[in-house]
Parts: C-alpha cells; structure tokens; sequence
C-alpha cells in the first residue's frame, strides 16, 4: 500500500521523490532488514538497476560492448 501511494504520489509531483527517498534511507539505517526488501522491489520494477557488467571481449568494439 506504501508502494502504491509513493509511485501515484512521484508521478503527480515529482519533487516529492527527493523526500521520500531520504523517509526511505533513513527506514533502512534504523530497520536493516529493509533494505533488501526495497532494493528487491526497485530491481523488479526497472532491471537496468542491477549491478551487472559483462566482460567485454578484445575483439568487441566500444559500441559493441554497449549494445
């Protein structure tokens, strides 16, 4: 239910991402089980946020590598 008022919340407005974003960092310094739990959610939500760097091969080109 947070999820949903926080996303139609940015969408109309989107200064509020900045102090929703500081209630969330501050929830996970003091409930470190948290943390997993939204960053769980925000890599659901958009993959590109995962970590992930494939090896580039000597034979790609930079533009290769990007793709």
């Amino acid at each position: 239910m947070l999820q949903a008022q926080a996303d139609e919340q940015v969408s109309a407005n989107r200064a509020t991402a900045f102090p929703i974003a500081a209630v969330i960092v501050r929830l996970c310094q003091d409930f470190a089980d948290l943390l997993p739990l939204v960053l769980g959610y925000f890599y659901a939500r958009c993959p590109y946020l995962v970590p992930y760097y494939p090896a580039r091969l000597p034979s790609q080109t930079t533009e290769e590598y990007h793709r």
